[in-house]
């Protein structure tokens, strides 16, 4: 599957997610908030580490991560590796990539932790779960 394709995939869940705060009645979702978010779903930028996704954001980091508390109900690091998990199931089931290549594609600075995530969200392992869910060539 080409890079486009899936950044449109997750473009796609991103504005849908964007639009049930947008339309939450009385729940105005600050426009820096939505900026933030908007970094989560750029597979550019899902290497990157949360300090590093919210250096150019001008509140209080303390205030940033209630504040998305509050919109999300996970902490910024449970979302990254939300967001990574979603891109690595698609990864493992649409590419060739070795999980080695994927955790790195994703950020994880070292393979353990990537398998070590990816089993604790899916209960099996990126091997296990490739095995299952690919579609045979």
């Amino acid at each position: 599957m080409e890079k486009t394709v899936l950044d449109q995939m997750f473009f796609i869940r991103f504005f849908k997610y964007v639009l049930q705060y947008s339309s939450a009645g009385s729940r105005t979702v600050p426009l820096w908030f939505r900026t933030l978010l908007t970094k989560f779903y750029q597979p550019e930028l899902i290497k990157k580490s949360v300090p590093e996704l919210i250096e150019d954001v001008n509140y209080n980091q303390i205030y940033i991560c209630h504040t998305f508390k509050k919109y999300t109900g996970m902490t910024m690091t449970q979302f990254l590796n939300k967001r990574r998990m979603e891109l690595a199931k698609v990864y493992l089931c649409s590419t060739k990539l070795t999980i080695i290549s994927i955790s790195e594609e994703l950020g994880y600075s070292y393979p353990y932790r990537f398998n070590q995530v990816f089993k604790e969200t899916f209960h099996m392992t990126p091997k296990e779960y490739r095995k299952k869910f690919s579609q045979p060539d």
